[in-house]
C-alpha cells in the first residue's frame, strides 16, 4: 500500500510539472506563431494538426489492449508472456504506419485536386503537408510501442519526463529557427529532431528498468484481446475531442479555428491537470479489480471521488474568473482575429466541465476493461454531437455548434453514471450525484459573481496578484462546501493528526 501510494506521488508530481510545462509552452507559442505568421496560417496549422491526428488513429487500440493484457503478467511477472505481448504490439504499430502512409498520400492527391484557399501555394502546402506528417509517423513506428509497458507498469513519471524533453527540445527549436527568418514549413521540419529526443529518453528508460524485456520475441499473439473494441473507443473519443476544430474548419473560417484552439488550449491545459489525479490511477485500479480486493477499491474509490471532484470545482471555479481577464491582456496586440468572444469562451468552459465531470466511471470502466461499453455510449456521443452541432451551427454559428456538442456530453454522461453505479457494488451513486449538485451550484455562483464584480487592471501583475487571491479565497470556499457535504471527513482527519 505504501510504494502505491509513493508511485502514485511521484507519477502525479512528473505529470504536474510536465502539464506546467506544457501550458507555458503551448501558450507562448500559440501567440509567438500567430504574431510572427499570422491568425490564417495558425489556423492551418491547427487543422492540418488534426486531420493528420485522425489518420494516427491507424494506431488506435494497440497501447490500450496491451495495457490491459500486461497486468497480470506484470503481476506473475512472466516474462515470456511480457515480451511476446511486446513483440505483437511492435508488429501492428509498423503495419499502423504503413496505413498512415496511405493516408496521407491519399490527403495529399485530395489537395492537389482542389483549389487551395490558403495564402501558401500548392506546392508549399503539399510540403507544409509532408513535415507536418513526419513526426506523427515516427511517433507511431519507434514511439508508441514503449507506452504499454510504462503506463501498466506504473511508471508514467517516465512518459512525463520524456514529454517535457518533447515540449523544451520543440521550444527552442521553434523560437530559434523562427528568429533566424525560416518559414513555418521549415520551422516545424526543424522541430521533428523534438520528436527523436523523446524517442530516444524513452529507450534509454525502457532498457533501464526491464534489460530482460525486449520487441525481438520470436512468438506473437494471434490475436490482441479486445483490440477492435479499444481501436474503436480510441478512434472514437479522438474524433470527439477533435470535433470542434474539425466541424469549425469545415463549416467556419481558419481565423475562427484559430480563435476556438486558442480557448480550448487553455481548456485542455486545466483538464490535464485534474486528469493527473485519474490518469496515474488507472493501473491501480486494475491491478485492485483483478486481484479483487473489494474492501480497498471501495476505499480507494470513495476518496478519488470526492478529491477529484473537489479539484474539479476549484479548477474551473479559478477558469471563470481568471480566463476572461487572462485573454484580454493575452490577445493585446493581435489584431487579425476577434479573440475576445465572451459567449464562445463560456461554451467552451462548459464543454471542459461536462467532459470532466464523468472521469471517475470511465477510470473503473478503462480500468476493468469494459471496451464494450464505452463503445456504444461513444458512438451515441459522437453521432449526437455532430447531428446537434451542424444543424445549431446553421442557426446560431460556433455558438450553436458548441452548444450540440455540449448537448452530446449530458447523453453520455448520464449514461456512465447509470451504468457505473449499477455494475460497481461499491460506488454510492448518492454521494456522486449530491457532488454534481454541489458543483452545478459552485460554478453557477462563481459566473454570477463575475457578474456583478469586474476587476479593472492593465498588466500582467495585476493579473498575478488577482490570481494570487482567487486562488486562495476560491479554495477556501470549495474546500469548506465540499466538506459540508462530506461530514467534514477531511477536517476530522487534519485535527487528529494534529493532536
Amino acid at each position: 500500500m505504501i510504494n502505491r501510494a509513493k508511485n502514485i506521488t511521484y507519477n502525479n508530481l512528473a505529470q504536474g510539472i510536465y502539464q506546467l510545462l506544457a501550458i507555458l509552452a503551448g501558450l507562448y507559442l500559440t501567440k509567438y506563431i500567430i504574431i510572427n505568421f499570422g491568425s490564417e496560417l495558425n489556423g492551418l496549422l491547427v487543422s492540418t494538426n488534426q486531420i493528420l491526428g485522425y489518420f494516427a488513429l491507424v494506431e488506435a487500440g494497440i497501447s490500450g489492449c496491451v495495457t490491459y493484457a500486461l497486468y497480470k503478467p506484470l503481476y506473475d511477472a512472466n516474462e515470456n508472456e511480457i515480451n511476446s505481448l511486446l513483440r505483437t504490439s511492435k508488429s501492428h504499430f509498423f503495419k499502423a504506419g504503413f496505413m498512415f502512409i496511405c493516408l496521407t498520400i491519399t490527403y495529399l492527391f485530395f489537395i492537389i485536386g482542389f483549389e487551395s484557399h490558403t495564402s501558401l501555394d500548392k506546392q508549399d502546402l503539399l510540403f507544409f503537408i509532408i513535415v507536418l506528417a513526419i513526426p506523427k509517423l515516427l511517433q507511431i513506428l519507434l514511439l508508441s510501442k514503449y507506452l504499454a509497458i510504462f503506463v501498466s507498469g506504473k511508471k508514467q513519471y517516465i512518459i512525463s519526463l520524456a514529454s517535457a524533453a518533447f515540449i523544451i527540445t520543440n521550444f527552442l527549436v521553434i523560437v530559434i529557427s523562427t528568429r533566424t527568418g525560416c518559414d513555418l514549413a521549415k520551422v516545424k521540419l526543424f522541430a521533428v529532431i523534438a520528436t527523436i529526443v523523446q524517442i530516444l529518453v524513452f529507450a534509454g528508460f525502457f532498457k533501464y528498468f526491464w534489460p530482460r524485456y525486449h520487441f525481438s520475441s520470436s512468438k506473437t499473439e494471434d490475436k490482441l484481446k479486445n483490440r477492435n473494441d479499444v481501436f474503436w473507443n480510441q478512434v472514437i473519443s479522438n474524433l470527439i475531442v477533435g470535433l470542434p476544430i474539425f466541424l469549425t474548419s469545415i463549416l467556419l473560417d481558419l481565423k475562427t479555428v484559430s480563435v476556438v484552439s486558442l480557448y480550448l488550449l487553455l481548456i485542455h491545459s486545466i483538464s490535464g491537470f485534474i486528469s493527473i489525479w485519474s490518469n496515474n490511477l488507472i493501473p491501480h485500479f486494475g491491478e485492485i479489480l483483478i486481484s479483487k480486493e473489494k474492501y480497498l477499491a471501495e476505499k480507494i474509490f470513495k476518496n478519488y471521488e470526492y478529491y477529484y471532484f473537489l479539484l474539479l470545482t476549484y479548477s474551473f471555479g479559478c477558469a471563470i474568473f481568471l480566463m476572461p481577464k487572462f485573454l484580454e491582456l493575452y490577445t493585446k496586440g493581435i489584431e487579425d482575429g476577434n479573440y475576445i468572444q465572451p459567449g464562445i469562451m463560456k461554451a467552451c468552459l462548459l464543454l471542459g466541465v461536462l467532459n470532466m465531470i464523468r472521469a471517475p466511471g470511465v477510470v473503473l470502466m478503462e480500468a476493468d476493461g469494459r471496451f464494450k461499453v464505452t463503445k456504444s455510449q461513444l458512438i451515441l456521443q459522437l453521432a449526437s454531437a455532430i447531428l446537434l452541432g451542424i444543424f445549431l451551427a446553421s442557426f446560431f454559428g460556433l455558438l450553436g455548434l458548441l452548444s450540440g456538442i455540449a448537448i452530446s456530453q449530458l447523453l453520455r454522461n448520464f449514461q456512465t453514471f447509470s451504468y457505473t453505479g449499477k455494475i460497481y457494488p461499491f460506488i454510492n451513486t448518492k454521494n456522486t450525484y449530491k457532488y454534481l449538485v454541489v458543483i452545478c451550484l459552485s460554478l453557477l455562483i462563481n459566473h454570477m459573481t463575475t457578474l456583478i464584480f469586474e476587476p479593472l487592471f492593465t498588466g500582467y501583475l495585476d493579473f498575478v496578484i488577482y490570481s494570487i487571491v482567487v486562488f486562495i479565497a476560491n479554495f477556501f470556499v470549495v474546500f469548506f462546501i465540499f466538506e459540508y457535504f462530506n461530514d467534514y471527513g477531511s477536517i476530522k482527519i487534519i485535527m487528529k493528526k494534529l493532536k
